[in-house]
């Protein structure tokens, strides 16, 4: 089965794309698309040509024509329009392997070499030794190897090297070394056996070849500087001089008043433009623009715009898109270069007319995933039957020019249909270890449908990470992707898991209460709080206040309702708590080991030194009355988001706080700085102390900004008993490796539950002996951290 199919876009005035676009227009200028569109009866398909106004391709050795039919140009007999392909008749059993569509007229060529012409007869371009239009075709010229038509000119390159042409010749453009016009053939005696052509092309008034050594000759009109030098026309060919000396050229096209020419491997397969073209890429002389191109296709009349093929198989586009032609909708007209997105598989041929493009398949899983790229569902379908696509025979070995496999391209389609007729091929399939695009992205990141065809989910890594350490959930919820993201929590999807910016997934969806709604429907807790019975409606209020900030908690008094995944715990410090076997045991062997908060459900002395140790070493927040259950409450707030944001971190006071609502960003001061920990009301009093601090550059971190904002805490010992405000600063200090100098105002003892704390620590007093001493003690501090920063920075190095 000879396979082909042509996808084709742009205007569509006269019928030159084939098809009906299925809008209403009110004029004919409106009549145009940018979606690549199939040509569906039409399967056979071996070359295709697009003209200024009508389009041509062969398929089975058939010539097809359609689009505007002035002067005969559609070889049909007639100069109506044909809105869709017509077969030309040009005699019995005569098969064709090269066409070409020009401004008015067509050129084609057999199998065996003959050279057929059509269309309008003037400037002697159809080679007929007349002047008159044709309408039907008509033989010319035997022994050609390939055929070409400009904008009035035609031309044959000869299966013995040589080279005729013929046609409109004002500017020399026929290279026999004279400008009057020719009605025949006549011989480029410049090339030959002996310099022989590998690439030929006509543009509207000059012309350009590309020979055995490379070299790339022009002629013709030079009004644009489209020959590559000067502003003089050349009648016989003429060597078009690069600045890089040692490039030389394997193609070359001619537009309408510019050319372009593509380098060979020397010069990394480099395209080179010059003449006029779209502003942005007009030049006097040639330019080099970008590399990896394998070939090209443009207009030779009045067209402005250029599709590539790079060498990994890609297609782009870019010059003038006023109609669609480049494959997008434009409102400013000039597209620059930029790959063709909706264009996924490698094709066999593209071919730009003058506001119209057309693109060609033959290979049929390259067809295969444009049709699904497209949405052409029924076709794919009817093509995978046909030809008895399979996992072996597609699978395993396609990939498109990014490396994306058949399944990334279902799966960025966002299409179930397919994946029940091709649950098959999923059996024994590790989606995310083998199936990688070169991105080493798997396919279940565009769509995670995927995986609820997959018959052996065990093998896909649903937790698998990017190079940015984004999980599938951070990808669905980075792109708003809310179906995906909830059937991948329903895999067990792990919600845990940060990324290389500490970031978790849920909290990249742009609506906090859309997050919060997803983690309660999926049971995600950040916060499980360890809690008595008989302090419940404590426990209760403590939850309502973190949910309405969207926090999602859970209650954790008993086996029954044990949740080991939560972000950080709060551990309720009562009676009740530290005689319950199983609580206390949660507490010890897993809530201690990660981040967590005690509160004082109610005040008593804990006996069991290890239990004292644990809930010491975390913050302490004192809720043991309800009278400052508000202040408390607040300063809980601020050590849980610390928590929170920290997880994972190795920098916890500079992590990240997006997600805080109503809570400034901790930010750690760049300059030596103190927090004072005192009875706020009473810090004037100490007016001495800050005094000293000002004139020896150290500055006091207002507490507005918090304790983790600054690198020192002052601790002003003013009575034995602590307040339930500098028990929790201290707490958190400490729970944050924070130094703290305590400083005896007028009592040397210190609270019961920070006795082992500062026990050795200098009894400093509240005098200017003392000051000089916390002076020294900063500046020890600033010098370990000083050298942490160097030892960091080198690790890092």
């Amino acid at each position: 089965m000879n396979l082909g199919r042509l996808f084709v876009f742009g205007k569509n005035s006269h019928g030159q794309l084939g098809v009906e676009l299925g809008k209403e227009v009110i004029y004919d200028q409106d009549n145009y698309t940018c979606d690549p569109t199939l040509i569906q009866d039409y399967e056979d398909v071996e070359l295709v040509s697009c003209g200024v106004s009508h389009t041509g391709f062969i398929a089975g050795g058939e010539i097809y024509t359609f689009g505007n039919g002035s002067f005969g140009k559609l070889g049909l007999g007639t100069a109506a329009d044909q809105k869709i392909p017509r077969i030309v008749y040009a005699g019995q059993n005569i098969k064709f392997s090269d066409l070409q569509c020009g401004n008015e007229h067509t050129i084609a060529k057999t199998i065996y070499g003959d050279v057929y012409c059509w269309g309008s007869g003037s400037f002697g371009r159809i080679g007929n030794s007349s002047f008159t239009s044709i309408w039907t075709p008509i033989r010319v010229l035997t022994g050609a190897q390939s055929v070409y038509a400009g904008g009035a000119s035609s031309a044959a390159v000869m299966k013995d090297g040589s080279v005729k042409t013929w046609g409109y010749n004002k500017y020399g453009q026929l290279g026999v070394g004279h400008q009057n016009n020719l009605n025949h053939p006549e011989n480029l005696t410049f090339f030959h056996a002996g310099n022989k052509v590998i690439s030929f092309s006509i543009g509207d008034r000059h012309m350009g070849a590309v020979n055995e050594s490379g070299e790339l000759y022009t002629w013709g009109c030079n009004e644009d500087y489209q020959l590559g030098e000067g502003l003089l026309h050349k009648s016989t060919p003429f060597l078009v001089k690069f600045k890089n000396i040692g490039a030389r050229f394997k193609f070359v096209k001619c537009g309408g008043m510019f050319t372009a020419g593509i380098a060979n491997h020397t010069d990394n397969n480099a395209l080179y433009i010059w003449g006029t073209f779209v502003k942005e890429y007009s030049s006097t002389s040639p330019k080099r623009y970008f590399e990896d191109v394998d070939t090209l296709s443009l207009s030779s009349d009045c067209g402005r715009h250029m599709i590539c093929k790079k060498l990994n198989g890609e297609v782009w586009s870019f010059g003038w898109g006023r109609y669609g032609q480049t494959g997008y909708e434009n409102n400013d007209d000039t597209i620059l270069m930029n790959p063709l997105k909706r264009i996924v598989g490698t094709p066999t041929m593209v071919s730009c007319g003058s506001y119209h493009s057309a693109i060609l398949y033959n290979d049929p899983y390259q067809l295969f995933c444009q049709m699904i790229k497209l949405n052409y569902f029924e076709q794919a379908t009817t093509l995978m039957n046909t030809l008895k696509l399979n996992k072996s025979s597609t699978i395993d070995t396609f990939r498109n020019h990014n490396q994306d496999s058949i399944f990334h391209i279902l799966c960025k389609q966002r299409t179930h249909l397919f994946f029940s007729s091709l649950s098959s091929w999923f059996s024994a399939t590790d989606l995310a270890a083998n199936y990688l695009n070169d991105e080493q992205i798997p396919p279940f990141f565009y769509y995670a449908k995927i995986l609820q065809y997959h018959t052996n989910r065990a093998k896909v890594d649903i937790n698998y990470q990017l190079k940015n350490g984004d999980t599938c959930l951070h990808y669905y919820a980075r792109n708003n992707m809310i179906e995906d993201l909830e059937l991948a929590l329903g895999l067990k999807a792990d919600d845990k898991i940060r990324n290389n910016d500490k970031q978790l997934a849920l909290d990249l969806l742009a609506e906090k209460p859309q997050a919060f709604a997803i983690k309660k429907k999926f049971r995600l807790h950040d916060i499980g709080i360890i809690y008595s019975p008989s302090f419940y409606n404590l426990a209760a209020k403590i939850q309502a206040s973190f949910e309405e900030s969207f926090l999602n908690c859970v209650l954790i008094s008993s086996k029954d309702n044990e949740d080991r995944n939560c972000l950080c715990y709060i551990f309720f410090v009562s009676r009740e708590s530290l005689s319950n076997r199983y609580m206390t045991a949660f507490l010890l062997d897993f809530a201690s080991k990660g981040p967590m908060i005690s509160i004082w459900a109610e005040k008593l002395a804990i006996t069991d030194p290890t239990l004292e140790s644990c809930i010491y070493r975390s913050q302490l927040v004192d809720f043991s009355s309800s009278d400052i259950y508000k202040d408390s409450l607040s300063v809980l707030f601020e050590g849980v988001y610390n928590m929170i944001n920290s997880t994972g971190s190795d920098d916890d006071d500079q992590e990240d706080s997006d997600n805080k609502p109503d809570t400034e960003v901790v930010t750690v001061s760049d300059q030596k700085s103190v927090f004072i920990s005192c009875d706020p009301t009473k810090l004037g009093q100490f007016t001495q102390l800050t005094e000293f601090l000002s004139r020896h550059n150290i500055s006091v971190t207002p507490r507005e900004k918090g304790i983790l904002s600054s690198w020192v805490v002052l601790l002003l010992v003013t009575n034995a008993e602590f307040s339930p405000l500098i028990k929790d600063e201290v707490s958190l200090a400490e729970n944050r490796n924070k130094p703290v100098i305590p400083i005896y105002y007028a009592d040397r003892k210190v609270d019961e539950a920070f006795r082992y704390s500062f026990a050795n620590s200098p009894k400093i007093q509240y005098n200017e002996m003392g000051f000089n001493q916390i002076l020294l003690l900063i500046q020890l501090y600033y010098k370990q951290i000083e050298c942490s920063t160097l030892l960091f920075q080198l690790k890092n190095k």
